[in-house]
């Protein structure tokens, strides 16, 4: 009884789960963006620098909940992960970096651009490619919210 009772209610509570995870990646994408523009702006460090990042880490966020941009989320991260991995599978194949490289550098991003900058344009059509591949078999999946809480009644 106890296992039916907790199985019931993770399945009640996991919809709302997944929404606030989205909508934290969504927030700290959004931070990461506000930091990066601060960065770029010559701001380093400070009140302000932390203030805009707040706020575009609550906006994006917002939005990220709001607008249901869940699945496009979903579908540029996978595809900019897909296209990190497979342009470090070649520099690893071709010994322009090493494992160790990787887990030093702390992103996976870093290894690409410290090797050349070359690089960044196969990493693009990949995560372009990764994209479009995603949204058009997506395309086919329709799922929204309102048919998810209609199935529960």
């Amino acid at each position: 009884t106890v296992g039916l009772v907790m199985g019931l209610l993770c399945a009640i509570f996991a919809w709302q789960f997944y929404r606030l995870g989205l909508a934290l990646v969504g927030g700290l994408i959004g931070a990461w963006l506000g930091s990066g523009m601060m960065s770029f702006l010559g701001v380093e460090t400070g009140l302000l620098h932390a203030l805009v990042a707040l706020v575009c880490a609550l906006v994006a966020g917002f939005f990220t909940d709001r607008n249901q941009w869940q699945d496009e989320l979903i579908t540029g991260l996978t595809a900019i992960g897909g296209a990190n991995f497979m342009v470090l599978g070649i520099l690893l194949l071709l010994g322009r970096t090493s494992i160790a490289a990787v887990q030093a550098a702390g992103t996976a991003i870093a290894p690409i651009l410290q090797d050349s900058l070359g690089w960044l344009v196969p990493w693009t059509v990949l995560a372009i490619v990764g994209i479009i591949v995603q949204r058009r078999n997506f395309r086919e999946v329709t799922f929204s919210n309102d048919e998810f809480f209609k199935y529960w009644s």
